[in-house]
């Protein structure tokens, strides 16, 4: 399976796989969801993925320096104006062997959270399934965060990265290095039930 030209972005295939017959084992359905896989856990009968997904070719404008900083901000708000949810949130297409059965938003609109604290653009996904059922969709829960590592308890899924902390970069002296900082922000997830996580 082949990620469509134009997306340009990561691609991570869950693969359900028959294992009735081992010496002819066969992949029977794939998942394909935008982001990149960071980890799986099972607990029982129920598996968590975590993807993390970056928006969908955005055209951002950066500025080059303090006097295009304003020019930037509009160009920037009028790409956040004009955007659809499908431009923020990750795709997926499932398969039963080649044939397409469904595909649309890898989280509904009513199952993504936003932090606290600005924890970056991305969309941290944890999928839920079930083993012993046809792949689906994975019910699916987000933040509006950066994520790295993954740890789980029975009762709590936990994911952490470094989020970085912007200084006022044109305000440093020109001869001064410019220090960067960072904090880790914790993403905690309730798996304590074989539904979505929450």
């Amino acid at each position: 399976i082949m990620p469509e030209p134009w997306f340009t972005g990561e691609i991570s295939l869950i693969h359900q796989v028959d294992l009735s017959d081992p010496a002819n084992m066969e992949i029977v359905r794939t998942l394909r969801v935008e982001g990149r896989y960071l980890s799986a856990r099972a607990i029982g009968e129920t598996v968590r993925v975590v993807i993390n997904s970056f928006p969908n070719d955005l055209p951002f404008v950066y500025p080059s320096g303090p006097a295009a900083e304003e020019f930037a901000e509009e160009a920037n708000q009028a790409v956040i104006r004009n955007s659809t949810i499908g431009d923020w949130l990750p795709s997926y297409t499932l398969f039963d062997g080649e044939t397409v059965v469904a595909e649309g938003l890898a989280v509904d609109c009513d199952r993504v959270h936003r932090p606290a604290e600005f924890s970056g653009f991305d969309s941290l996904s944890v999928l839920t399934f079930t083993f012993g059922e046809a792949l689906d969709s994975g019910r699916g829960t987000s933040v509006i965060a950066q994520g790295e590592t993954v740890y789980a308890s029975t009762e709590n899924l936990y994911v952490a990265t470094n989020v970085w902390i912007p200084n006022d970069l044109w305000g440093v002296p020109e001869l001064a290095p410019i220090e960067e900082d960072y904090s880790t922000a914790i993403h905690m997830f309730d798996i304590s039930s074989d539904g979505p996580a929450d």
